[in-house]
C-alpha cells in the first residue's frame, strides 16, 4: 500500500464518519444540481445593442430640423455640398441648405427641394421659406409633395404670421378667444388650446409666475380643465407631441424653487417631473430620477414607446449623448452632442443630428451627422 493512501473501503468509511459528525456540511443532491442547471438554461439570452443607422449625411446646425414622414422616412434640413451661396453677414461662400428625405429602410438620401429658413412639418403638412430678398420672403406651404408658393412681407418691427407649431398652419389668437390679454397656445386640430394666464411683457415677475396655473380649453365650448402644473413647471418652447400615444409632453429645465429666467444645474438627488397630457386634459406625472447626465443645464426629453428619450449636453463629465429612460434606469444609446431630434410615429425610432466625438478632448466632429437609433430593439449600451 502506498504511503498516504487508504484502501477505498476505509477512505469511504472515514469520509462518512467525518460528515456524520459535522452539522454544517450538506452535499447537494443530484436532483437539485439538475434543477439549477435547467434554470440557467431557461434564462433569457443577453440583449443585443440598440441598432444604430448612419445616413452618412450632414444636418444643418439648427434645432428641431428633423421630422418623420412615416415610420421609415425622415424629412430634414441638410447640407447641400454641391451648391454654394454667400453667407449672410460676411458674404463667404458656404454650402447651401436643402430639404432631403432619408429612407431608413434602404438607407438612401434624396434631395427634395430648396429651403432658406426654419422647417415645420406635421401630419403631412409642410411649411418652410425657400428664398428671401429684403423684406420679401417666399414660403412654400401645403400637403407635402403639393406645396404652393406664397410671398409674405416682413417689415422690421412689424407683425408676423402666427404659426401653430403642432399643425404648421397659420392662426389668429383672436379666433381662439376674443381677448389677447392671456398667452394662448393652440394645440392640434380638435384638441383646443392652452391658456397660460396673462401674457408677460418685459421683466418676468417671479411671484406672478408661481400663481399662474395652466388651463386646457377643449374644442366645442367645453369647460376649461385645470392642469396639475403652473407656468414655472412647463416650458412651452420645449413642449412636444407624440403620435403613438396621442399625448403632449410638458416640462421645465428650471426647478419650481429655482430662479426665473436662470437655467442652472438641476438640484442633486431630486427627481424632475415630466407631465404627459392627454387631449382631454388627463395628465400623468413621470418623475425622472437624478442622474449624473442631468447635472448640466441643457437637458431635453421626448416620449418614446419604451419610456422617455433624453439628450444631455453635459460635456464636462463626458456623459453627453442620448439616453433611454425606462423604469427609472438610464441607458446611453448614443454618444455625442445632439441638437436635433425627431421621433417616429410608432414611438420606436429616434432620428438625431449628432456631433460624435469628445468635446473635452477637442475631438468633436465639426458637423451634425444624421443618425437613427431604434429604442424598441436591443437593450444594452452601444
Amino acid at each position: 500500500m502506498r504511503r498516504g493512501l487508504l484502501p477505498v473501503g476505509l477512505s469511504v468509511a472515514v469520509v462518512t464518519l467525518f460528515l456524520a459528525g459535522c452539522d454544517l456540511v450538506q452535499l447537494p443532491s443530484l436532483a437539485s444540481i439538475l434543477e439549477r442547471a435547467q434554470g440557467l438554461l431557461r434564462r433569457d439570452p443577453p440583449l443585443p445593442p440598440f441598432p444604430i443607422l448612419n445616413a452618412e449625411f450632414d444636418v444643418t446646425d439648427n434645432d428641431n430640423q428633423v421630422f418623420w414622414l412615416d415610420d421609415d422616412r425622415v424629412l430634414f434640413d441638410g447640407v447641400d455640398y454641391s451648391a454654394l451661396a454667400p453667407r449672410r453677414g460676411d458674404g463667404r461662400l458656404v454650402p447651401k441648405s436643402a430639404l432631403f428625405v432619408w429612407d431608413t429602410r434602404n438607407n438612401r438620401v434624396t434631395r427634395y427641394g430648396d429651403i432658406d429658413g426654419r422647417l415645420c412639418y406635421a401630419d403631412g403638412y409642410a411649411r418652410y421659406p425657400v428664398r428671401s430678398a429684403g423684406e420679401l420672403v417666399t414660403f412654400k406651404a401645403g400637403r407635402f409633395g403639393a406645396e404652393e408658393e406664397r410671398d409674405l412681407i416682413f417689415k422690421r418691427g412689424g407683425p408676423r404670421p402666427e404659426v401653430n407649431r403642432f399643425t404648421c398652419r397659420e392662426f389668429r389668437t383672436e379666433d381662439l378667444r376674443p381677448t389677447r390679454e392671456n398667452h394662448l397656445i393652440p394645440l392640434r386640430d380638435g384638441h383646443g388650446y392652452l391658456d397660460l394666464g396673462p401674457a408677460q411683457k418685459g421683466k418676468i415677475a417671479e411671484e406672478r409666475l408661481e400663481e399662474e396655473p395652466i388651463h386646457l380649453f377643449p374644442d366645442g365650448g367645453k369647460p376649461a380643465v385645470p392642469l396639475p402644473m403652473d407656468k414655472r413647471e412647463a416650458s412651452l418652447p420645449l413642449m412636444s407631441y407624440s403620435t403613438f400615444n396621442d399625448a403632449y409632453l410638458l416640462y421645465s429645465p428650471i426647478p419650481k424653487t429655482g430662479r426665473v429666467g436662470f437655467i442652472g444645474n438641476w438640484p442633486p438627488r431630486k427627481p424632475q417631473p415630466l407631465y404627459v397630457m392627454r387631449p382631454d386634459g388627463q395628465t400623468k406625472v413621470i418623475e425622472v430620477p437624478y442622474h449624473e447626465s442631468r447635472s448640466g443645464s441643457s437637458i431635453d426629453y421626448w416620449l418614446v414607446r419604451p419610456g422617455v428619450f433624453m439628450t444631455s449636453h453635459y460635456i464636462s463629465k463626458g456623459v453627453e449623448g442620448g439616453y433611454l429612460i425606462r423604469d427609472g434606469r438610464f441607458t446611453r444609446v448614443l454618444r455625442g452632442y445632439i441638437t436635433a431630434v425627431g421621433v417616429s410615429p410608432d414611438g420606436c425610432k429616434v432620428a438625431v443630428g449628432i456631433k460624435p466625438g469628445d468635446l473635452r478632448e477637442r475631438e468633436l466632429a465639426p458637423t451634425l451627422r444624421l443618425k437613427m437609433v431604434n429604442v424598441c430593439a436591443g437593450g444594452v449600451e452601444k
